[in-house]
């Protein structure tokens, strides 16, 4: 990704440690449901920064993506998911 300019994180987020601390204490359904809200609320808030990576895009093809993405099946298939489940 470096070749597009995008830099990608080598560190966990005081957030992510925590979630992870949460989890080794978590079995079975639990750790499922547990597991699948914080994929979910994560994709949710990477969704949500689309818009401004586009405007800040340095290559046309990140900006592409950055631009279409949104409006894809992928984008809403969590919340989908999650509700199929009933959670």
């Amino acid at each position: 990704m470096n070749d597009k300019g995008v830099s990608l994180p080598n560190t966990l987020t005081p957030e992510m440690k925590a979630e992870i601390e949460t989890m080794t204490a978590l079995s079975g359904a639990e750790l499922d449901r547990e597991l699948t809200n914080i994929m979910v609320a994560q994709h949710q808030k990477e969704v949500e920064m689309f818009p401004d990576q586009a405007e800040i895009a340095k290559t046309l093809d990140v900006k592409k993506y950055a631009e279409d993405l949104p409006e894809s099946d992928v984008v809403r298939a969590p919340t989908r998911v999650t509700s199929d489940w009933g959670w």
